[in-house]
C-alpha cells in the first residue's frame, strides 16, 4: 500500500492545502484545485495512484491544521468518504 505524508505545517489556508495535497497525489500537480477537483483526485487515477487504489494518508501535525485551517473538518470528512483511503491524523 502506498503511503503519502501530508505535513500540516506546510499550509495555513485552503489554497495552500490544495497546492500541497496536489503535490502529493497528482503528477505535475495539474488539477483544478477546488472542492470538486479534490474529491476527484482522492478517487485516484492521476498517475501516482490508480483509480480507487488503497493508500494511506498520514496527516502530520494535524493538530496544527485543526487549529489553523478553517476547513480542516470539512477536508477530513471528505477524505473519510473515500473508503480506499486510510487516514491517520498525527
Amino acid at each position: 500500500m502506498k503511503t503519502f505524508n501530508l505535513n500540516g505545517k506546510e499550509f495555513n489556508n485552503l489554497t495552500e492545502f490544495f497546492e500541497t495535497i496536489g503535490q502529493l497525489l497528482v503528477e505535475n500537480n495539474d488539477w483544478g484545485k477546488n472542492w470538486d477537483a479534490l474529491n476527484d483526485i482522492l478517487y485516484g487515477g492521476f498517475i501516482k495512484t490508480d483509480c480507487e487504489e488503497e493508500f494511506e494518508l498520514i496527516w502530520l501535525n494535524s493538530e496544527y491544521s485543526k487549529t489553523n485551517l478553517t476547513d480542516f473538518q470539512k477536508i477530513v470528512d471528505l477524505i473519510k468518504e473515500h473508503e480506499h483511503i486510510k487516514l491517520e491524523l498525527k
